[in-house]
């Protein structure tokens, strides 16, 4: 397998990750590396030790800590974003670079857990990835009063819509879709965003999405 980005486990949070500034570099992003990663994290919620890690450098190069001395001795700042969220940020880019590099990680992904069977395919560090990746549904509140729709996900879909009826009894849930892809079509229909999850979407643009996700 060709060698795309490097791919390296990370100590602090016990995760493969890769250098999120190689990653726009091979997504060839038109806007600059800080925007565009500070972006992402605020837009799409990512958490900092568990979806990426900073990494610090010294003068020299060398990794180095901020326990006891501060940001003195830091030269350069890196960031490590876990494999599932690459692949996210990969499919929001939605292009065919973007399709190359998510399938890359996939490839990578299933290379590391053969080899490292015992290590990376433990409870711990498997479950958080598997609720992130697979056990979330994406779904459309449409709110009667506005006409806006909702595009979330959510584990308890019932749950969650019960919740938002509460604070507004005027929605209701029209669509489940049994995948994760709240980012994919927050980015396919940003568009159309009004605010926040809240989208101006038309019965036309419901009927696709059905048929492009087979639903």
């Amino acid at each position: 397998m060709n060698v795309l980005i490097k791919v390296e486990k990370n100590n602090v949070i016990n995760k493969l990750v890769v250098n999120a500034r190689d990653l726009h570099a091979f997504l060839e992003a038109k806007q600059d590396f800080s925007n565009w990663l500070k972006r992402r994290i605020a837009r799409y919620g990512f958490i900092e030790n568990v979806d990426y890690t900073r990494i610090f450098y010294d003068m020299n190069g060398n990794e180095t800590s901020l326990s006891g001395v501060g940001m003195k001795r830091v030269h350069r700042i890196e960031y490590g974003i876990v494999l599932d969220v690459a692949k996210e940020i990969g499919m929001i880019q939605n292009n065919e670079r973007g399709r190359q590099i998510r399938q890359y990680f996939i490839d990578v992904e299933r290379i590391y857990r053969t080899n490292n069977f015992t290590d990376y395919l433990n409870k711990v560090s498997l479950i958080p990835y598997l609720k992130k990746t697979y056990w979330f549904k994406t779904y459309f509140i449409r709110d009667r009063s506005t006409g806006m729709t909702k595009i979330g996900k959510a584990i308890n879909v019932e749950r969650r819509f019960k919740q938002i009826r509460v604070l507004n009894p005027s929605t209701e849930l029209i669509l489940v879709l049994d995948k994760n892809i709240e980012l994919i079509l927050h980015h396919e229909y940003e568009h159309k965003r009004d605010v926040g999850e809240w989208f101006n979407l038309t019965e036309n643009d419901i009927i696709n999405i059905k048929i492009k996700y087979h639903e």
